[in-house]
């Protein structure tokens, strides 16, 4: 089970190094601008190992649903399709899945109402970090 709460509506508040991670995965220079002005907010409702994961930008809204070690098929942003398989490790929610042939792994950690979001790509990472709203 959960070691951390994400129930909540989570707002970007700082992003390192994202153009880099979207290059190295290969995003397009057109979808990388969109990326980069993007201010997510995740809506987010947890249930045990169950999770409904809404992604709202400026340019739409999807939402996911998964379960802890299911895999699960999910569509990015830009209608992308990819199987995901979400773990636990420890009290991070990772993410592990090919994105256009590159293993990709995305780290989030709640601390607070601060969440940690590490994406791993080959040798490139990017941090960003999300507030909850109250």
């Amino acid at each position: 089970m959960a070691a951390n709460n994400y129930t909540g509506t989570w707002t970007l508040d700082s992003s390192d190094n994202f153009d880099e991670f979207m290059k190295a995965i290969g995003v397009g220079e057109e979808m990388r601008k969109v990326g980069n002005a993007a201010k997510p907010t995740f809506d987010i409702l947890q249930e045990e190992d169950r999770f409904t994961w809404t992604t709202v930008t400026e340019v739409g809204e999807h939402t996911n649903s998964f379960t802890i070690n299911k895999q699960v098929e999910e569509t990015v942003m830009d209608g992308t399709k990819k199987l995901t398989t979400y773990i636990w490790n420890g009290p991070k929610l990772e993410a592990v899945y090919d994105y256009q042939g590159q293993p990709v792994v995305i780290s989030r950690e709640v601390q607070g109402d601060v969440m940690t979001a590490v994406l791993t790509v080959g040798d490139i990472i990017c941090t960003r970090q999300y507030k909850r709203q109250t």
